[in-house]
């Protein structure tokens, strides 16, 4: 059982966002068992935005009546806020209602209840004066005309008003003695009585007092028969107050929240009364209201005095002295008529929503512009971007060509870019390998610009996007950059990836990105695991739908199983090329343009042309690189880039080639069976001719080889026996042994040793590091 404690009042001081699943629940099991409204349990719960969720929100709290077995009462409640420091005993805490609101020591418990997170604050606290406003009596002489004012704006002329003028020593636990109410005052004569006896001065009207003490008031009309709560007959105001900062700030903050104040009372000591509307039906929405009221006052920088939540409390009755100084109105319904308008004023000023409109289409008129595009039949500027694929496709390298696009108005998977300035939000690499990365492809790709790419180091200080987005647009409009990549987007993901509603605040927080900072955003994402074939490129992404839903523009990209003619052909087209860059350079571009330039079917034949040409040793290196291709053309991955787009037509997928350091496009790829099909196993009649275990297992060897030696330049490392075996793939399940590596880099025993300074008897550090040579090496 709660024992008589106000619940409500105990959840100030229990923090959900600090509590387990199961914990926050007993305490919406404790108060619908007491008998409180679900408002009492939904109010405290937005105070942890991440978990009150307000669509599942209701049918929590029905279930909560259908539960079999003991109950959780309130004192499960009690013990919490007790534990946290909530001490109901203190006077500060149980006063009784005829207890002085100004004789309080300082709460220990200052954390205020943050408003619900849907609800941004009005007002910066830091740009309000202690001296903004200037707290003055509005009547120039008190006494009974300046109480009569109070009473008339207050109380119908019917309804009982209680007040208190005797008053009683009471000393603090620091032996500082105060002056309280006396006594429980006077509780039943009406409105209109006691006006019509002030009308015959101050002490006709309401007896002697005393200005030692001054005198008290309640603000909602009581039944005669007591001053308690329950002899509260309308719920119709509260009261704000606050003793810990200065009044001209506090009314100041009051008159910008446009709050609907009946009436302002100077305590004729350090603080100001406010009486604010709150028009409750009954006690329960009273206390919904109350709460509702300081959280937002909180929010907006009134560190207000929650002891003042009871609806027959007390405050200074204006037209009194204490102390030598006035308790005097400060003012008159001011702000809002009424709580309903105050409600929609303050929805309205938190709505950062844009107004809804009649459409104006001039439909004989053009067609409304569009945004310009940023890439061709892709995106236009404002959109979002996912590219999704799996581990080692190579989508930094192809964030990287982007980048490259961007900056130099070139092609970006066969799709031509807008120039633009690109933030690159590195959260992967280290700033050395990124470094690298950039120059290899910006060199593969002859794109001579560099100037517009900014690079955001962040490796090492990943964090939630929530703690990121302010730094994130600061360095935007800093920059100028008309283009956000973020590479990977896991690394600043809030929540879980596979929660419907934690992607959904995820990627609206993206939103708020791109509208605050004025530019693109376009991020990185991996696939899901296992085979992704049967999958539409929109699920393929890992975690929640969301992300497949969400973006304007999804590219995708999935692993092919090319046959060897077509890795064949590849490679012939590579040679080609380096016969001709190699010719060219040495100053025969005529006499090899008249011999056909790339017009050969194959790499030999352009070789053998090239021999007529070249001297011996020129001959013999440029043989050299053109093996080197042939070797590492198994090592090449294919890949098929799929494209789902909000605000273009479908458009046919693009085929291409992973040769390090960039994506070739290859349209003859389209005959490629997806890796990991039924069709490139070799389960189909029209499949490719299943691997024998034995080639099977040196695809195997091979691939993790090169995966260990292309670790090693992303690491930056020297790519040494013992620095490739430490980063190598399994092979037959198992990691490799440094034995069987040095069998696999053995002269003869392999082709790798052939492009691996690797000789018999050598150990590592001498002829036995691997050839330094990255161009080629697989990702």
């Amino acid at each position: 059982m709660s024992d008589g404690y106000d619940l409500a009042d105990a959840l100030n001081y229990i923090d959900p966002a600090g509590l387990t699943y199961d914990d926050w629940a007993r305490v919406g099991m404790a108060l619908h068992a007491e008998g409180y409204p679900m408002e009492t349990w939904r109010e405290w719960s937005r105070r942890d935005y991440r978990r009150f969720h307000e669509s599942d929100f209701e049918s929590k709290w029905r279930g909560f009546g259908h539960m079999t077995g003991d109950p959780v009462r309130g004192g499960t409640i009690v013990k919490m806020a007790k534990d946290a420091g909530w001490n109901p005993e203190r006077p500060h805490r149980a006063l009784s209602w005829d207890s002085d609101i100004n004789d309080r020591e300082p709460r220990r418990y200052r954390d205020p209840a943050p408003a619900p997170a849907d609800e941004p604050a009005i007002i910066d606290p830091s740009m309000v004066g202690d001296f903004d406003a200037d707290v003055k009596p509005i009547y120039p002489v008190g006494g009974a005309a300046e109480l009569s004012a109070f009473i008339e704006a207050l109380f119908e002329d019917g309804e009982v008003v209680g007040y208190v003028v005797d008053y009683t020593e009471k000393a603090d636990d620091k032996g500082a003695v105060k002056l309280v109410p006396g006594s429980r005052g006077v509780y039943t004569r009406t409105a209109g009585d006691i006006k019509a006896a002030l009308a015959r001065g101050l002490d006709n009207g309401i007896g002697t007092t005393h200005d030692e003490s001054g005198a008290w008031i309640r603000f909602n009309p009581l039944d005669g028969t007591g001053v308690g709560n329950s002899n509260v007959t309308a719920y119709r105001y509260a009261l704000l107050e606050s003793d810990d900062m200065p009044i001209g700030k506090f009314a100041e903050i009051v008159r910008q929240l446009n709050l609907p104040v009946a009436a302002m009372v100077h305590s004729g000591g350090k603080s100001l009364h406010a009486i604010v509307r709150v028009d409750a039906d009954d006690a329960s929405q009273y206390r919904q209201r109350v709460e509702t009221l300081y959280v937002r006052c909180e929010k907006n920088g009134i560190t207000v005095d929650k002891a003042n939540k009871n609806p027959s409390r007390l405050c200074r009755m204006p037209g009194v002295t204490r102390g030598g100084k006035r308790q005097f109105l400060a003012g008159l319904a001011q702000g809002a008529a009424d709580w309903d308008e105050w409600e929609e004023w303050y929805a309205t000023e938190t709505d950062e929503l844009p107004d809804a409109e009649p459409m104006s289409i001039d439909l004989a008129g053009e067609r409304p512009k569009m945004a310009p595009e940023l890439i061709k039949g892709v995106m236009r500027r404002g959109d979002k971007m996912l590219l999704a694929g799996p581990s080692k496709a190579g989508k930094s390298f192809a964030l990287m060509e982007m980048c490259a696009a961007f900056a130099n108005g070139l092609d970006w998977f066969g799709h031509k870019c807008t120039p633009a300035r690109v933030l690159y939000v590195n959260l992967e690499l280290t700033e050395e390998s990124c470094s690298a990365r950039f120059y290899d492809v910006f060199n593969a790709m002859k794109a001579g610009n560099v100037e517009t790419v900014i690079p955001w180091n962040l490796k090492g200080h990943g964090r939630a996007l929530s703690k990121l987005k302010a730094a994130l647009v600061r360095r935007v409009l800093k920059t100028g950059a008309e283009v956000i990549i973020i590479d990977p987007i896991y690394k600043v993901m809030m929540g879980d990836e596979n929660n419907a509603r934690d992607m959904s605040e995820f990627t609206n927080m993206l939103d708020e990105i791109i509208r605050e900072s004025g530019a693109s955003l376009i991020y990185c994402h991996h696939h899901s695991k296992g085979y992704q074939g049967e999958k539409r490129s929109i699920d393929r992404a890992s975690g929640s739908g969301v992300f497949g839903r969400d973006a304007d523009a999804i590219v995708d990209m999935i692993e092919l199983d090319p046959d060897d003619k077509a890795r064949n052909v590849r490679a012939n087209i590579k040679q080609c090329d380096e016969c001709t860059k190699t010719l060219n350079a040495a100053g025969f571009e005529a006499a090899w343009t008249a011999l056909g330039g790339k017009m050969f079917s194959s790499g030999d034949e352009a070789l053998r042309h090239a021999s007529d040409l070249l001297e011996p040793d020129e001959m013999k290196a440029l043989t050299e690189r053109c093996r080197d291709i042939w070797k590492k053309k198994d090592s090449l991955t294919a890949w098929r880039v799929s494209y789902t787009l909000r605000e273009f037509e479908r458009i046919a997928p693009t085929y291409m080639w992973f040769d390090w350091p960039l994506h070739v496009i290859d349209s003859k790829l389209a005959e490629a069976k997806e890796a990991g099909s039924e069709q490139s196993k070799g389960k189909s009649d029209g499949g490719r001719k299943k691997e024998s275990d034995q080639e099977k297992r040196r695809r195997e060897v091979n691939a993790s080889i090169a995966s260990g030696v292309s670790a090693c330049a992303d690491d930056g490392v020297e790519p040494t026996r013992a620095n490739v075996l430490s980063r190598m793939l399994v092979v037959d399940g198992k990691k490799p042994t440094k034995e069987q590596l040095k069998t696999w880099t053995t002269p003869k025993k392999s082709p790798w040793c052939e492009w691996m300074n690797v000789t018999d008897g050598k150990e590592e550090g001498e002829a036995g590091t691997i050839a330094k040579k990255q161009n080629g090496t697989p990702e």
